[in-house]
């Protein structure tokens, strides 16, 4: 199927607007990703859909007492945040560094890496230390390959990619940086080889953003490309009747987009 940005936008509208219509609490991770997209490329008159459902994102955050917020929901919480917040949707942050900071022993790799991303990437104060200790943790778990988990491929892919990005964010050491960005460059071929078309997507948009020159870059998008369903969206595995995955889709959303 041609790829089509409009039909990218449109699953993932359907798809944030289905996470706000759950009973209870909303996947924050899986929010915070869609709303990333829609936010970030919000057009002014072919995007009814998406500002209608960002807004209602905006209400249900203002409704929220972050207190009551999860660690590992609340750097999501707060990415989502600020993501509404470049698009013109008013959300308060106050007290966002202190509630960070107290979240730090109790947050997972993952989270502790989105959060560095947050502070890094878009410029926002962190408590005394915050930073520094955040760093430190991530740094530690460097395996010998480069990876920031002991598990390798698909299963420990995620913990990499976000680490590598919020240390390159947040002035992590260079070293280990680049140690990283080769443990991600190497594992490209793999990822196409055995249809990890999540991973590939994602490693390509994080190395684009640092600045990392990707060997065969055209041939990986024109691989993800010919991977879009009928339906204009990604599987997260290409697999025999795989289905369409949010994740997948929001990536391919911003990967057409990107020169």
């Amino acid at each position: 199927m041609q790829p089509s940005i409009a039909a990218a936008r449109d699953l993932v509208v359907q798809d944030l607007v289905r996470q706000m219509d759950t009973e209870g609490t909303p996947d924050m991770n899986r929010v915070a990703s869609l709303v990333f997209v829609l936010a970030r490329h919000l057009q002014s008159s072919a995007d009814a859909g998406s500002r209608e459902v960002l807004a209602r994102v905006r209400a249900y955050l203002a409704g929220r007492d972050t207190r009551r917020v999860a660690c590992d929901d609340l750097s999501d919480f707060y990415l989502t945040a600020v993501f509404l917040r470049r698009a013109g949707f008013a959300v308060d942050l106050d007290g966002m560094p202190q509630r960070l900071a107290r979240c730090l022993a109790d947050s997972s790799e993952l989270a502790l890496a989105n959060a560095l991303i947050l502070i890094g990437r878009y410029d926002l104060p962190s408590s005394a230390g915050y930073r520094h200790k955040a760093v430190a943790r991530i740094q530690a778990r460097q395996q010998a390959n480069g990876s920031f988990n002991p598990t390798d491929g698909p299963n420990g892919f995620y913990d990499t990619s976000h680490a590598t990005l919020g240390l390159y964010y947040c002035g992590g050491d260079r070293q280990m940086i680049a140690k990283a960005q080769a443990y991600l460059l190497l594992h490209l071929p793999d990822m196409e080889r055995i249809g990890f078309v999540d991973g590939l997507a994602e490693t390509l948009i994080f190395l684009k953003w640092m600045g990392v020159e990707v060997p065969r870059e055209a041939a990986y998008r024109r691989y993800l490309l010919a991977q879009v369903r009928p339906d204009g969206g990604l599987c997260q595995v290409q697999r025999p009747g795989c289905e369409t995955h949010w994740h997948a889709t929001s990536l391919l959303y911003e990967l057409l987009q990107m020169p």
